[in-house]
Order: C-alpha cells, then sequence, then structure tokens
C-alpha cells in the first residue's frame, strides 16, 4: 500500500495529463499477507506473528476500516491533482463468481462507492 507522501511525490514529479491507475492492497482481492507489510501500529494492534500469512476475512472489521482508510488516504493526493485514473482489482484466482468470494467482490465495489474500478477475475466462473 503507497503511502500518501509517496503519491503526493508522483502527483507532483509527472506531467499534467499523466493518469495513473493504482492496483489494490492485495488483502481487499482476497489475496493473503503477512503482518510486516502493514504498518506499525497496525501490526501491533494485530499482535500476529510478522510471518505468518494472513486474510482479508481473519481482520477484524476495526482493522478492515483502518485499512480501507489508509488506502483512500494514499489515493487522495493523486485524486486532488486529478491524476487518478482507476483502482484496479486482481482477485485471487479462489475468487469465484457465487457465495463468500463474490461477497468479497461486492464488499469493494460498496468501499469504492464513486472511484473507478478495473476489475480482473482469474477464475473462469
Amino acid at each position: 500500500m503507497p503511502l500518501p507522501v509517496t503519491t503526493q511525490q508522483w502527483a507532483e514529479r509527472t506531467p499534467d495529463e499523466f493518469v495513473f491507475n493504482v492496483k489494490a492492497f492485495r488483502l481487499f482481492t482476497g489475496h493473503q499477507a503477512q503482518p510486516r507489510v502493514f504498518p506499525k501500529d497496525i501490526q501491533e494492534a494485530l499482535g500476529l506473528p510478522l510471518n505468518e500469512n494472513v486474510y482479508y476475512r481473519d481482520l477484524p472489521e476495526e482493522i478492515q476500516k483502518e485499512l480501507w482508510g489508509r488506502f483512500f488516504q494514499a489515493l487522495e493526493p493523486l485524486h486532488a491533482a486529478g491524476k487518478l485514473g482507476a483502482v484496479h482489482f486482481q482477485f485471487a484466482p479462489w475468487i469465484t463468481s457465487g457465495g463468500p468470494p463474490r461477497r468479497l467482490v461486492e464488499h469493494c465495489v460498496r468501499v469504492m462507492g464513486d472511484t473507478l474500478m478495473a476489475v480482473e477475475f482469474r477464475n473462469a466462473s
């Protein structure tokens, strides 16, 4: 997940007409992540081993919301500069067209609201 200071630099260092399509954070797309990739305060709040995989569904709702909030904070400099194109969701191969996996996709659509999404499904269903 990029930091707002990084995306601010992207916005400042690129031509006015340059547009960024940003890949969604891996947990949002059903992929696993190790807690070591989270900001330090979230690592501490989770209290999990840093090298064991976790999935979005494993996280408490307040941590899920915090990760989304930080993701949107990171996108804000690009949005403010008119340089945010789409947010690309490359869903994990085990995300299927039905049941709980589909609910994750629907959840992402709701959370993204009016932000343009590009979606890649890697499961033929």
